[in-house]
């Protein structure tokens, strides 16, 4: 892995905190545009290679292709908080990388239907993290004034990653394309590497110390941020060492986890029954 003191040189040119806020946010935006080409890779994908007489393919694969990402992508929402909270937000980001990158290596030399369901396996499964975490990193590090305008950037990257797939494409064969939407993957990687830690995260595990310093890293010194971090520090000061499955329980039953959850099922329930994914998979047909 890169040794973040390589970048000791820049890291001291990046003193605003709004502008180190943007470098995670930036990071996070790169991973959502290509979650979003998952998303729309098979509308394009699909009917190149029914053109190909030298790819076995048969129509009744279509669905398969195009929701083998999706079944994965809940695999990979699930999995993508339990090892953000293992391990943290900003390692998870770059071990997820490595299947990403596996998965449209794969789909790039793809011979048959087989690789297709691996390549859209993996890719789906490193999405559904992606899509996850990016949100949950921007809401602890970006400032509560400017949070829902840096969150909402996340739904634009992921709706502009499927047009992007889908005018690259265009013009490009499907097998040139995915190697060419591993260059946003890469940028990701590099402001990743840049940044820090999430903050919450490091004092959740009881490294208050390093948690601080991330803090006035990302938010600054003003008072504002000073007044958030004491208040942070305060309920540190209640939170006991380990949740318990009781613990869990009770947060899960409570009103104020039920309604909000309740309002995004409902949502996006809404949203599927509009269609919105039968449009991304097979636009062109």
């Amino acid at each position: 892995m890169v040794n973040q003191s390589t970048f000791k040189n820049v890291m001291p040119k990046v003193s605003s905190p709004l502008l180190k806020q943007m470098l995670v946010a930036m990071s996070c935006n790169m991973f959502c545009l290509i979650t979003g080409c998952t998303f729309g890779f098979t509308a394009v994908l699909l009917p190149q290679i029914k053109k190909d007489d030298e790819f076995p393919y048969s129509d009744t694969y279509d669905s398969w292709i195009a929701s083998s990402s999706c079944l994965a992508m809940a695999v990979g929402c699930f999995a993508g908080g339990l090892l953000s909270d293992r391990y943290g937000r900003r390692i998870t980001h770059l071990i997820v990388i490595l299947p990403f990158l596996a998965g449209w290596i794969v789909l790039a030399f793809a011979k048959n239907v087989l690789a297709l369901l691996i390549g859209r396996v993996l890719t789906g499964l490193s999405s559904g993290v992606f899509r996850s975490l990016g949100a949950i990193c921007l809401g602890e590090i970006v400032s509560p004034i400017d949070r829902p305008a840096f969150i909402f950037t996340l739904s634009v990257s992921g709706n502009g990653g499927i047009l992007f797939i889908h005018i690259l494409t265009g013009y490009l064969s499907w097998r040139l394309s995915c190697f060419i939407v591993c260059l946003p993957v890469l940028l990701g990687i590099g402001l990743q590497v840049l940044a820090k830690e999430s903050p919450l995260w490091f004092m959740s595990k009881g490294k208050i110390g390093k948690g601080t310093q991330a803090f006035r890293w990302f938010r600054g010194t003003d008072e504002c941020s000073q007044k958030e971090l004491a208040e942070i520090l305060e309920k540190q000061k209640d939170r006991p060492p380990e949740l318990t499955f009781k613990d869990c329980l009770r947060a899960a039953s409570s009103k104020a986890f039920l309604l909000p959850l309740f309002t995004v099922i409902c949502l996006s329930t809404t949203v599927q029954f509009s269609g919105v994914n039968t449009m991304s998979f097979f636009a062109q047909d």
